[in-house]
């Protein structure tokens, strides 16, 4: 039988199920109108509740144009990073293919081209941290290890015979279908191309720049790996980081951002890739539509952080998983627990994966297999992850005497942490639902989570909570939906009782994308009004996302054809107060040996100096430390000057922002006190920029005084307002120019205050 007359008798399975034929319906519960009826009234009960609370801004004054033009300009500028990433992808391919036929692993063609990818991203994570383990992080020796390895894997494939042609098969089938389904999918590929554009915008996520990228950025500056005192990120599981540290040993943070956004799209394949072969394509569109439509998702893969790469693993794992479930292959199931393992890897909320696949793999061993077979399953299954996660518990105990610090830290040990959570703060550092669980509130929290959702950690959208009714609509699943849906409500559980933001909980919501999308797919080919439906609210996402977009770079960056380094020295939405204009006159001006110590400021990426940072989220801010361990100012000088401190940089509008949050100037009036005096006879101001300031610590008394600003700020309680007054006492005009110049920025008429202060400056 040829592959089109397999692909329409599956169709004619599918729609003789669904009664299309007007057979009786077997598939619904209900009467299929009457639960259609009740959809719609659902889908009105959502939409009137969530667009008053996110409204989305119009698309009409977007300048398609300039942006166009802008990333006409920004590709070609970035032809070294895309051409790393293909060296990437072939060395990958090259492991990952070596190691599934070492082992005589089998997979269908396109889904062993991404299987391959991934373990080879995985062996690459693990062979960074090996090279940091041994002092041998220079970028020389990286780049030479990486050419050769790539010269190799492209030889060892023969990448010049690669062929796609199993690829474009599966993905050609999608213009055998209606018109309406070429629009779902092409709607799909508007997402993706969105991903992909954002890659080339300099990076402003705050995670990324306090640790995804700052960690492996500082293991470059020292050349191995080193304890990050006040940074207890730099504790956690950091596969994703050291792919990024490869990315940085070789280019920059760019290719970074293209290595994640290239996780989403493989993520996006393999489940089309997957489902198509499990069910057909339609469903396939369906699901992938159901997760890259998903706001937190478009939206992290924008950025160097971990989670949409961690969803990447997940999406192995579960594929492979579902593998094992039909054919019980043990390579499937070796695969299924080494990618579990890696996800673990690269960050600690992998635990709700592992949870999830915990329960539904015992429940399917128990009732197959006996209890024996499900104990050997799961010792298998967790003791892959152990063994994939001990570098980082171990390199955790060397450097903090904790295996999982900040984690436990009441039992284990702590190190500089600040202590937060309610309930949760001895535990874990965080607080947590399980000490105030409420049964209806767990109940209630898709529908009121949902409308939340405002921001990269819980902007979720409407389509699940649209969607999630008709889990229950359906007499009976397959096997591999009702082991989906249960892997993911597992993990809901144990994600809920801990600090439930949806990013926590993304990969899982791969396997709620599978479900729903086989739900979307029976209800669109019985009701045709659902497709429209269905297009209609994915249109809102793409338009929601695309909103968000604008505001993170494709108006401010790409549409104004601005240059890095004029982006990112003035504030951004997700980049207030940039310390980039200063770390960037650093790399230029101070010598190779200079050691910042940050304070007010927790973003160090982009620093090429030694430094000391800290997290103000977690972490005890260092300046503070050191004066509580201080007697007087000359024993404060002798600290820092045990630390190699030579400069500090002060970022007072970023400490006037955060202090008023997090309290990290916690300092008493005896601190102040010596802090002052050490300031009066040891700092001078050497430069400033958008209100970071770097000043030298000198060992003598300080040629010409500099204003101790933030003294002034702590006897004014830290008042915004009083930034300003302190400027103009201390008669700091050009300072005081740069605050109206932001305020212009912002669209304040203040063009009086700034033609004042330029007069004041052009009389000294």
């Amino acid at each position: 039988m040829s592959k089109k007359n397999r692909l329409k008798r599956k169709e004619a399975a599918d729609a003789a199920s669904l009664g299309l034929d007007g057979s009786p319906d077997g598939v619904f519960r209900f009467p299929p109108l009457l639960l259609f009826a009740g959809l719609l009234v659902w889908f009105y009960a959502v939409c009137r509740n969530y667009l008053p609370l996110h409204p989305i801004s119009g698309l009409a004054d977007f300048d398609f144009p300039a942006v166009f033009a802008g990333f006409a300009g920004v590709v070609p500028a970035n032809a070294l990073n895309l051409l790393f990433l293909v060296l990437l992808i072939v060395l990958s391919y090259g492991i990952g293919s070596g190691i599934l036929s070492v082992c005589r692993i089998a997979a269908p063609d396109p889904e062993r081209f991404i299987f391959s990818i991934g373990l080879g991203f995985g062996v690459i994570a693990y062979l960074m941290l090996l090279l940091g383990a041994l002092g041998a992080l220079h970028k020389n020796l990286i780049l030479s290890v990486f050419l050769a390895g790539g010269a190799v894997a492209a030889f060892k494939t023969r990448i010049w015979t690669f062929k796609a042609g199993a690829l474009r098969s599966e993905i050609g089938e999608i213009w055998k279908l209606d018109s309406a389904w070429k629009a779902l999918a092409l709607l799909g590929a508007l997402f993706l191309a969105l991903n992909c554009v954002m890659a080339f915008v300099p990076e402003t996520f705050y995670d990324s720049l306090v640790y995804h990228l700052a960690t492996p950025n500082y293991y470059l500056l020292k050349h191995k790996i080193e304890p990050m005192r006040f940074l207890s990120h730099s504790n956690f599981p950091l596969n994703l980081s050291m792919i990024y540290m490869l990315a940085l040993s070789l280019s920059n943070e760019i290719l970074a951002k293209m290595i994640h956004a290239l996780t989403g799209l493989l993520t996006v394949l393999l489940i089309y890739l997957s489902v198509k072969r499990n069910y057909n394509a339609k469903t396939a569109i369906f699901s992938v539509l159901t997760l890259c439509a998903t706001p937190i998702f478009a939206m992290n893969s924008w950025t160097c952080g971990n989670d949409v790469g961690v969803t990447f693993f997940f999406a192995l794992a579960y594929v492979a998983y579902l593998n094992w479930l039909k054919s019980g292959d043990n390579g499937q199931f070796a695969l299924f627990s080494v990618f579990t393992g890696i996800c673990m890897g690269a960050k600690y909320t992998a635990v709700f994966c592992v949870a999830g696949f915990a329960v539904s793999l015992a429940v399917h061993s128990w009732r197959k297999f006996g209890a024996g077979r499900s104990v050997k399953n799961l010792s298998i299954f967790f003791g892959t992850i152990f063994l994939l996660s001990l570098p980082w518990l171990l390199k955790d105990y060397l450097f903090t005497h904790n295996p999982v610090h900040p984690f436990f830290h009441a039992v284990l040990g702590g190190e500089n942490l600040r202590i937060v959570g309610d309930g949760g703060g001895g535990m874990i550092n965080t607080p947590l639902n399980l000490f105030g669980f409420k049964f209806t509130d767990f109940l209630r929290s898709p529908w009121t989570l949902t409308m939340a959702g405002v921001d990269s950690m819980t902007y979720i959208g409407p389509v699940f909570l649209l969607l999630l009714p008709c889990l229950f609509m359906f007499r009976k699943m397959d096997r591999e939906i009702k082991h989906s849906l249960l892997m993911f409500c597992a993990g809901y559980a144990f994600w809920y009782l801990g600090t439930p933001g949806y990013r926590y909980l993304l990969p899982l919501f791969v396997a709620l994308s599978v479900c729903l999308g086989r739900a979307g797919y029976y209800f669109s080919e019985r009701f045709t009004l659902f497709k429209a439906l269905a297009a209609a609210m994915f249109v809102f996402n793409f338009t929601a996302v695309f909103s968000v977009a604008r505001t993170l770079g494709l108006d401010g960056y790409l549409g104004k054809g601005a240059s890095k380094d004029d982006f990112l020295s003035v504030s951004q939405p997700s980049y207030p107060n940039p310390p980039y204009a200063e770390l960037r006159w650093i790399n230029k001006n101070l010598p190779d040996d200079a050691k910042i110590l940050f304070v007010g400021e927790s973003r160090p990426y982009y620093l090429k100096r030694d430094f000391i940072s800290y997290s103000v989220e977690t972490n005890l801010q260092p300046l503070m430390e050191f004066l509580k361990r201080s007697r007087d100012a000359d024993d404060f000088y002798g600290i820092l000057s045990k630390e190699k401190i030579t400069h500090l940089l002060v970022n007072y509008r970023e400490a006037l922002r955060n202090n008023a949050t997090y309290r990290e100037f916690n300092w008493t009036r005896r601190e102040r006190d010596i802090f002052d005096v050490f300031w009066k006879n040891h700092v001078k101001l050497v430069n400033f920029k958008e209100g970071v300031y770097v000043y030298s610590v000198l060992p003598g008394e300080a040629n010409g005084n500099s204003p101790n600003i933030l003294e002034e700020l702590a006897k004014n309680d830290w008042k915004n307002e009083m930034f300003m007054k302190v400027l103009i006492d201390n008669k700091m005009w050009a300072s005081c120019l740069e605050q109206y110049e932001e305020y212009a920025r912002y669209g304040y008429n203040v063009k009086a205050q700034i033609d004042y202060f330029k007069s004041l400056l052009d009389k000294r």
